[in-house]
């Protein structure tokens, strides 16, 4: 999911259909019991500035399992990986490693 511009660095690519189908699927129904039913470690990660998952949400996905750890990534959108690269990156290799 890597592209290369033009001036040799990478990008996330996005396929937009597919985001927007994605949304749709996702928002039709709520989904509490799954994240609840997770019953393996779990990170969840939440840019500051998303406006489609707001803070008050996030805090109560972490309430609703203990099992989920919760990483707010600062001066990111709800795209972390794309708006914070270096941020995401390093809290990712943090829970995994």
């Amino acid at each position: 999911n890597l592209q290369e511009a033009p001036d040799h660095t990478m990008n996330w690519r996005f396929y937009v259909p597919g985001i927007r189908e994605s949304l749709e699927q996702g928002r039709a129904q709520e989904r509490w019991n799954e994240i609840e039913e997770l019953s393996m470690p779990t990170l969840w990660i939440h840019g500051e500035k998303s406006q489609d998952l707001s803070r008050a949400v996030f805090e109560q996905i972490l309430r609703r399992n203990p099992r989920i750890e919760g990483v707010e990534i600062k001066k990111a959108g709800h795209w972390v990986h794309s708006d914070q690269p270096a941020d995401f990156i390093a809290t990712l290799l943090g829970f995994l490693g």
